[in-house]
């Protein structure tokens, strides 16, 4: 018995206030040397509308506007592939999750001392699982949490609210330990201007 293994990066699940999914389309940052963007992957506002990949995923003063959920192509047409290849001149675009309260699903990581129910309410980094951070077929993010770095202050990358109540493919429940599904919150929200407290709901 163990939890299902699927690594999507952060996915948007609930809202704090009870409201719906709260998106915005930005432009994509051209040529950005930070490589791809996935579903699922931080973002950070770099200029008025623009954003790009966040390639620090944790550390003090990290600040993210939100999360990739989807991307349009030239004129907001389809995209060619699943993700945004941010490697030319052509204008692409990224639907943002970018409300501050919004709250999301992440994987815990595995190989370490896993996190525990007491670790909620602290703040946690994120970590890509392989070299690349991203899936080019699926177009998800590798990116998971890094239960070695919890933190009893506002210095990570998100806030551990809860575990998930999910059933994995074998009908157990999602439980501590190996590859565990945790609901989160951005810690340091451009929209918002400053870390949220460390509160577990």
């Amino acid at each position: 018995m163990a939890n299902d293994d699927y690594v999507r990066g952060l996915i948007p699940v609930n809202h704090h206030q009870g409201n719906g999914l709260k998106t915005h389309v930005y432009e994509a940052q051209s040529g950005t040397a930070t490589g791809p963007m996935f579903i699922g992957q931080p973002v950070r506002l770099v200029a008025a509308g623009v954003v790009e990949n966040a390639p620090e995923v944790g550390g003090t003063g990290t600040a993210y506007l939100g999360v990739a959920v989807g991307f349009l192509g030239e004129n907001y047409g389809p995209p060619s592939v699943p993700f945004n290849d941010t490697g030319g001149t052509t204008k692409r675009y990224v639907i943002v999750a970018d409300d501050p309260s919004q709250e999301f699903l992440v994987q815990e990581d595995t190989g370490g001392t896993a996190l525990a129910n007491l670790d909620r309410g602290a703040s946690c980094d994120l970590l890509y699982r392989s070299a690349g951070s991203g899936n080019n077929t699926t177009g998800f993010a590798n990116l998971e949490l890094d239960a070695s770095s919890v933190l009893a202050t506002n210095s990570g990358a998100v806030i551990l609210l809860k575990y998930q109540d999910i059933t994995n493919s074998d009908g157990t429940q999602n439980t501590a330990g190996d590859y565990a599904k945790w609901i989160v919150r951005i810690t340091n929200h451009q929209l918002r201007g400053q870390p949220i407290v460390n509160t577990a709901v």
